[in-house]
């Protein structure tokens, strides 16, 4: 699975690099639908966007908005369900995500001392949740077609409420993100702009993007792992894994001092 962590960054990079382009003519509702982004406010501006549709009839803009909210949502739904169940994915070093080859699992995840007991299933209640969401956003994305969409975002400034506690902080940004999940080595920072001009062949390639992801995803949920799980995932979920196994002590101890001291450097931060 550690192409598919490649195929994830290369995508991710292509699509960067072909958004970039000139500001484009600002309007009422697209400032207000980046203000909420770039707040983390993603609930807020995927309605604002399906407001702006009810209005018709030039409604290019506000679908492709809608879409772009839902597939943000979708990413921030998956990393609140990590993080509802404690998943430890190691920011900063060896972590035992390492040896699963799933990449979703090495998405950042903020740390959280009190978790809620995880399962095999309920693991893989939050992959099928991400794929069912991913699904909703590719249908919406498919409906902007051919219309003119004109949406300017710099993908700086867009934030993510990670760990659902309804602030969006400096660090949950959707650069990070994606500095993750192209390898990056280190934290992104989250100064500079990178300007995109979202138009309607960009809601192509999202919408392609979804496909790639459910592909994923669906292909974790057609076997049954839930061996590899019990034997390899205490390590992941240092606070929360129920089976206990001899096997897994020596992660688990590891695994439950390492999230120990993330929590410590973060409310240093």
């Amino acid at each position: 699975m550690s192409i598919s962590r490649s195929v994830l960054g290369l995508v991710a990079g292509v699509w960067l690099a072909a958004m970039a382009a000139l500001p484009a003519a600002a309007g009422p509702f697209e400032d207000a639908f980046r203000s909420e982004i770039y707040a983390g406010r993603i609930d807020a501006a995927t309605e604002l966007a399906r407001a702006e549709l009810a209005k018709g009839p030039d409604t290019g803009t506000a679908q492709a908005a809608i879409g772009v909210g839902e597939f943000l949502g979708t990413v921030q739904g998956l990393i609140q369900g990590f993080h509802r169940y404690g998943l430890y994915n190691g920011e900063r070093g060896f972590s035992a995500s390492m040896l699963t080859g799933m990449p979703f699992l090495r998405l950042p995840v903020p740390s959280n001392p009190n978790p809620e007991p995880v399962t095999y299933e309920k693991l893989r209640g939050v992959l099928r949740d991400f794929s069912d969401s991913l699904a909703v956003a590719e249908a919406t994305l498919g409906k902007v077609g051919e219309q003119v969409v004109v949406l300017e975002l710099d993908l700086m400034k867009i934030r993510l409420d990670l760990d659902g506690d309804g602030v969006s902080r400096r660090g949950e940004s959707l650069m990070a993100i994606f500095g993750v999940v192209a390898g990056a080595t280190q934290p992104q920072s989250a100064d500079g702009t990178v300007i995109v001009d979202f138009d309607s062949s960009d809601a192509v390639w999202l919408r392609a993007y979804t496909h790639l992801l459910m592909g994923m995803t669906d292909f974790l949920l057609a076997y049954d792992w839930e061996a590899a799980y019990n034997a390899s995932f205490e390590g992941m979920f240092p606070r929360s894994f129920t089976p206990k196994t001899p096997l897994n002590e020596v992660l688990r101890t590891a695994g439950a001092r390492m999230a120990e001291l993330d929590t410590r450097k973060n409310s240093l931060m």
